[in-house]
């Protein structure tokens, strides 16, 4: 495009690559972008209507990307989409649009829009090796595959089962040196032009139930703590318990992310067994810990957890993906990411400092929350 959207320009901060897809068999990409853009309390919302035409213009009608050719029924813009039609459109730029754009979304098809939740588990019959470790190696994807069959086949027969579109691995841990395997699963789910209310407590349960109370998955035997869908968890009740032992406060997580901007990514980064991922996590939450620690959640917390590093959108960066614990108690009514957000900004000199690390300003989340 010659130049940005004049409705989000000055406010527009850039746009990040999220994905490349397969279409019509191979011959065509799809690509998913996550854009981003400053919004000041007192702007209107975002009218993606009015900026869809906008893109729509800039690309000859959806037909040209500078030496790339666009198929005309593919541009969606948060969601919207607009069919080919032989008069020509005359865009209303002032039609109000509720939107979140605190919610990340790919779309994968015509008039669907896609959310995601995460399942995680571990398997106490399958023992950790380094090439578990590595995400391109045979036995990582077989065993990938497996595991995706198992989990796909019970989300089907659950309450999100209409809805649900397919799962994926993205990381496999090691657990009680090696004795055990922790599986981390991305899932998908989505139905028409509006994302379906999705209840993590219900879907617990259900998987719960369908795995005998979280001891069988397949061929497989399941840790009964392990599981967490989208960070709910339940404790798990021993009978055992004497009545004078008090259970310790259920844990509940949430995600943390954001980009190094000093940091070159490299082939060993991607790893989460070599030398250079756990020194590089061990210094992360060296910085990280102290920070929560002075936040509003300082008595509940309990640590962070690097689940992977990603290559950056320019050469030198390296994003960080990281699941953060704490513990549930009546000294903290309910986790506020917004608040935690605004603290982490502050304690980063607005979000550019992380002890000797240069931070990407605009890639801080929180739970998914965002600037």
């Amino acid at each position: 495009m010659d130049s940005y959207p004049w409705s989000i320009g000055p406010s527009f901060l850039g746009c990040a690559t999220t994905a490349f897809r397969s279409v019509r068999q191979g011959d065509n990409t799809g690509v998913d972008l996550v854009c981003s853009y400053r919004k000041e309390p007192s702007s209107p919302d975002l009218d993606r209507v009015g900026l869809y035409h906008e893109v729509s213009n800039k690309t000859r009608a959806i037909s040209r990307l500078g030496p790339y050719s666009l198929d005309r029924t593919s541009l969606y813009v948060n969601g919207y989409n607009e069919q080919p039609v032989t008069q020509p459109v005359t865009p209303n730029y002032n039609e109000p649009h509720d939107l979140s754009l605190e919610k990340p979304f790919n779309t994968q098809s015509l008039g669907q829009i896609i959310q995601q939740f995460t399942v995680n588990f571990t398997i106490t019959n399958l023992r950790f090796t380094t090439d578990l470790g590595r995400s391109h190696s045979a036995k990582f994807n077989s065993t990938k595959k497996i595991m995706q069959h198992y989990i796909d086949l019970l989300l089907r027969k659950s309450s999100i089962g209409p809805d649900f579109i397919g799962c994926k691995v993205i990381l496999f841990r090691s657990v009680t040196n090696r004795d055990s395997t922790a599986v981390d699963s991305i899932c998908s789910y989505g139905n028409g032009s509006q994302v379906p209310n999705f209840d993590k407590a219900t879907v617990y349960q259900e998987l719960r139930s369908m795995t005998n109370n979280i001891t069988k998955l397949g061929i497989y035997k399941l840790d009964k703590e392990s599981l967490y869908v989208n960070g709910y968890n339940e404790p798990f009740q021993r009978s055992h318990l004497s009545v004078t032992t008090a259970p310790s406060p259920a844990t509940s997580h949430f995600t943390l992310n954001f980009t190094l901007t000093n940091l070159q990514y490299t082939a060993d980064l991607d790893a989460p067994n070599s030398r250079r991922f756990i020194s590089t996590e061990k210094v992360i939450k060296h910085y990280i810990d102290p920070l929560f620690k002075r936040s509003s959640i300082s008595s509940v917390y309990t640590g962070c957890k690097v689940m992977r590093f990603r290559s950056g959108r320019h050469r030198g960066d390296t994003g960080v993906d990281a699941v953060c614990s704490y513990k549930n108690n009546v000294s903290m009514a309910r986790f506020d990411r917004e608040t935690v957000y605004h603290e982490l900004s502050s304690m980063t000199n607005g979000i550019t400092k992380l002890g000797h690390y240069s931070l990407e300003k605009n890639s801080l989340h929180v739970n998914g929350k965002h600037a």
